[in-house]
């Protein structure tokens, strides 16, 4: 499952396999608006298999961080 706005994606992984994969294509659909705002984007855990990727203004341009909230 994936869902996105603008400026988030969010992607739900059930199998360990593909969660490199589909984080990779969660950042890729962000770079173009992050080279626009020149901004990075977070990679946030926010459950067992629930990944957001996002915007981040406080975020060097060019970086890709990663955190976890649960």
């Amino acid at each position: 499952m994936k869902s996105s706005s603008a400026d988030t994606v969010t992607v739900r992984i059930l199998i360990r396999s593909e969660m490199d994969p589909r984080l990779e294509q969660a950042v890729d659909a962000l770079s173009g608006r992050a080279r626009e705002r020149r901004c990075g984007i977070l990679v946030t855990r926010t459950g067992p298999s629930t990944f957001t990727a996002s915007l981040g203004q406080d975020i060097p341009y060019g970086t890709t961080r990663e955190a976890t909230t649960w």
